[in-house]
């Protein structure tokens, strides 16, 4: 009985073991991605394209995707825009927010956003400074993005989610802090924006619905910007520094002053250019003008970045009345105050006058000896 007794409790225990370690792994262990559950899948009947002078090409493929090429080779200077939509009626007011997966296969970056009429005429979207999210499928954090100009930068090589809260979604001319409900859908629809001269092809599709209370929720309500110079002049001589932070755009405050854990690196290496993880940016000369990226990394589990272009200096261009740069000259650039000649003439002087200074000693020497011995025979 006794040993029954004991077997029970140390199965007991066991599994309170068991139970404490899948808490502790829980909440050490970051959700990055929703799960099934979460999530509803939206497959439509029917996507139709419209485009406004660009060549583009719709193709379905499987597993709900769908392949967009847009090519504006020989077209005007401007803008060219894709609308891929899908006419249905339907009540999303019960979701939290809309995802897709994107694959970008263009050379360079893309420029999507997501709209959605109403049957009362409103036409939602995301403006910019709201908040998207990606996740690329080669990292665990999710991105926060801001549209520019009204479209969200997908960039080169990215394959993953996009995930657009509802609640960033607004009219053009609308309060940005109004609460948004997104019913009586009568279309909803990609938009895809191409300059000229531009040829883009990307994938997109796997549509879904996000449940009210999805583990993304919190990250919704983000609203974050990394403060600092967007332009850093190269240095001549020494170093160049600038400081970035991030700040609650909200509440326009540090995050670090609430305790939030925030770690400044660089997107990609580049020669001469580093940045400490409290967010000092150091730049060496030597390097030319070019455009780097920045991320911060907040508590392990998001990432916000920030590009920075790194200048030339406007003091290599500019020049004092009298002709001379107003840059500090590097070391090889510094001209002699004396030529060859002057130097030697100099040198000469220089054993000259140590010469002087010798005989002078001996003579005084010689003297003091003389007076020294004419001393003793008196």
């Amino acid at each position: 009985m006794f040993e029954l007794v004991k077997s029970m409790k140390v199965y007991k225990m066991q599994r309170i073991l068991i139970f404490l370690l899948v808490v502790f792994i829980s909440n050490f262990t970051t959700v990055y991605a929703l799960n099934e559950e979460e999530l509803v899948e939206y497959v439509p009947d029917k996507i139709e394209q419209i485009s406004n002078g660009v060549d583009a090409t719709l193709s379905k493929l499987q597993s709900n995707m769908y392949e967009l090429n847009m090519d504006t080779s020989g077209l005007k200077t401007g803008y060219y825009t894709t609308y891929i939509y899908v006419n249905s009626s339907d009540d999303w007011s019960n979701y939290e927010g809309f995802q897709f997966k994107v694959e970008n296969k263009s050379s360079s970056s893309i420029r999507i956003n997501l709209d959605i009429k109403t049957r009362d005429g409103k036409v939602l979207s995301v403006p910019d400074k709201n908040v998207v999210m990606l996740k690329n499928i080669d990292r665990e954090e999710l991105e926060i993005y801001n549209p520019k100009y009204g479209t969200v930068e997908i960039p080169k090589d990215f394959n993953g989610e996009i995930y657009i809260p509802f609640n960033s979604m607004r009219e053009k001319e609308e309060v940005l802090n109004e609460v948004i409900k997104v019913a009586g859908i009568d279309s909803w629809g990609i938009v895809a924006t191409a300059a000229e001269n531009e040829n883009k092809d990307f994938l997109v599709g796997d549509f879904r619905l996000i449940k009210s209370g999805s583990n993304l929720k919190k990250y919704f309500e983000y609203n974050l910007e990394i403060t600092g110079d967007k332009e850093v002049e190269i240095p001549v001589v020494g170093e160049g520094i600038s400081d970035y932070k991030v700040i609650d755009t909200v509440e326009n405050e540090d995050i670090l002053e609430k305790g939030t854990v925030v770690e400044f690196k660089m997107k990609k290496d580049v020669n001469g250019v580093n940045i400490s993880k409290d967010g000092r940016l150091t730049i060496h000369p030597d390097i030319s003008p070019q455009e780097i990226e920045i991320e911060s990394v907040i508590n392990d589990t998001i990432v916000k970045n920030l590009k920075v272009n790194l200048l030339k200096s406007w003091t290599l261009t500019e020049k004092e009345v009298d002709g001379t740069k107003k840059s500090i000259p590097k070391e090889n650039e510094v001209r002699s105050i004396l030529d060859d000649k002057d130097e030697i003439y100099i040198n000469r002087f220089i054993i000259i006058i140590r010469f002087f200074i010798v005989f002078i000693s001996i003579f005084c020497v010689v003297l003091y000896i003389k007076w020294k011995n004419n001393l003793k025979r008196k």
